[in-house]
């Protein structure tokens, strides 16, 4: 054998073995939710493309769900071991918009094989300004149409790509120091398990400045050059329509009283309310949580941050809109065509 095959076969040798070593760690630690296991390594994870994450942890899982979670980050803090003794996936993704529901929805429907018992959607009012909606806006967080989500997750050689992938292997390191060492910024993470937000390094009270900031970027971006969408009310139609079998829940997420009170500032009650009035008049009855209650009034010690409800706190929402008993008796009531105007009437806040 002469030098160059020598060195030929090593090379190969070390190319093979560095390769298996990539495939090892992105396979143990399994950042893109492509397999199904946990372990010690992969408890908690970050959150590197929720869409395209729990679409490949649906998809691979092959569903066997009972209840479907839809909406923003809002409600992607909700923990599905909250709808129990339902078994529910949270498919509620960053930013996700109306416009989003009914694709996702449908996706969820075909890859657990039958009908969901439950549905679950939170709605927000950000997404009712046409002039922002999601996937035009959204392009600075690089998200795409739903469809991108699924055809990735459905290539065959998906799998294979990932645990080969060297940005995967970036975030499997990543995921070994968060579990292994507790390293890790004040961020949000996915529990491996019940696929609900784990928030590290919070601490009781959110900052002025952070306050502030999330007030001035709503201001003049989420509510700024304002345009109601006239589309909702058949988007959600559409979503009604689809699913004569299913439950359907819906509830408004909550948000901190100073972003509420904006809405005044800004003359945007009128859209506000006629929000409402579209959603009620599509789904009749709907758990109403933006608004001036115990959680949003107490925003310093229940809220993250201006719109985002502390994830140990979720419980008190999924707890009323399933009726059980709770201790939280001043949040969410119950709204719709018969007792909107009453309720209009009764505002403190606008």
């Amino acid at each position: 054998m002469n030098l160059y095959n020598k060195w030929l076969i090593q090379l190969s040798a070390l190319v093979t073995v560095l390769i298996s070593i990539v495939v090892l760690i992105n396979y143990i630690v399994d950042p893109m939710f492509c397999f199904s296991h946990t372990n010690i390594f992969n408890e908690k994870m970050y959150v590197i493309d929720e869409r395209q994450q729990k679409t490949n942890d649906l998809y691979f899982s092959g569903g066997n769900y009972e209840a479907l979670i839809i909406g923003s980050s809002r409600s992607a803090n909700i923990n599905p071991t909250s709808l129990l003794p339902l078994k529910a996936f949270n498919y509620a993704c960053k930013s996700m918009q109306f416009d989003e529901y009914y694709e996702y929805i449908e996706f969820a429907k075909k890859i657990n094989g039958k009908d969901f018992k439950y549905l679950v959607i939170g709605l927000d009012f950000f997404s009712t300004n046409k002039t922002v909606k999601s996937l035009k806006l959204q392009k600075i967080d690089n998200i795409n149409e739903p469809s991108f989500y699924f055809n990735k997750t459905r290539d065959i050689f998906h799998k294979i790509k990932t645990i080969i992938s060297y940005d995967c292997l970036v975030w499997s390191i990543k995921n070994l120091f968060l579990n292994i060492a507790g390293i890790a910024p004040p961020e949000a993470y996915l529990l491996r398990k019940n696929k609900d937000k784990l928030v590290q390094n919070w601490k009781e009270g959110m900052t002025e400045h952070k306050l502030n900031w999330q007030l001035n970027l709503y201001g003049n971006l989420t509510y700024g050059n304002y345009e109601y969408d006239n589309t909702i009310k058949d988007q959600l139609k559409k979503i009604v329509r689809s699913n004569p079998n299913t439950k359907i829940i819906v509830f408004t997420t909550p948000v901190s009283k100073p972003l509420l009170e904006l809405l005044k500032k800004r003359n945007l009650m009128e859209y506000y309310f006629n929000w409402l009035a579209d959603i009620t008049s599509v789904f009749g009855n709907v758990y109403h949580f933006m608004d001036t209650n115990e959680f949003t009034v107490s925003y310093n010690k229940h809220f993250l941050d201006a719109h985002h409800i502390n994830p140990k706190y979720s419980d008190a929402i999924a707890n009323v809109i399933l009726n059980k008993p709770h201790k939280n008796k001043k949040i969410g009531r119950i709204i719709n065509t018969k007792s909107l105007n009453s309720y209009i009437k009764q505002q403190k806040w606008q």
